[in-house]
């Protein structure tokens, strides 16, 4: 049975979680799971809060709702790094920038940023930035 855990701002959906389906959303009284689809895209809007408040956001929920499992974060950040438009990707970097400890899939993906002709070159030069600092740590 899903419990419906947090609703993102501005959203008339939940963001839900099962013990056998795992984390997923609501909407149409219909639960989707994200291990069922291709990609975190619902879950996009979360990085349009910076990421101490997003987390925070999150963790307040997982606590009221008594969830143990990781949160799929990473997930979130490896689908707007894929992201064919400016706006995700970018957004994904202020949250690297803010702290978020990105995965190896992560890193990856944000290697591949600064190829991508179809960025402003701002959103490149950042992302081959953060990459340098990451490497460093």
């Amino acid at each position: 049975m899903p419990r419906n855990v947090f609703r993102l701002p501005e959203k008339d959906w939940f963001v839900c979680f099962s013990d056998e389906s795992g984390w997923g959303f609501e909407a149409d009284a219909e639960p989707k799971w994200l291990n069922d689809l291709p990609n975190a895209m619902q879950l996009l809007p979360l990085l349009e809060m910076s990421w101490p408040v997003a987390d925070e956001l999150v963790r307040k929920a997982k606590t009221a709702a008594a969830i143990e499992a990781k949160f799929p974060f990473d997930a979130v950040l490896a689908t707007a790094l894929d992201w064919e438009t400016q706006y995700w990707p970018s957004l994904a970097i202020e949250w690297l920038e803010q702290g978020f400890s990105p995965s190896a899939n992560t890193l990856s993906k944000l290697k591949e940023l600064p190829t991508k002709q179809f960025l402003p070159q701002t959103v490149r030069h950042k992302a081959a930035a953060l990459v340098r600092r990451l490497a460093a740590q």
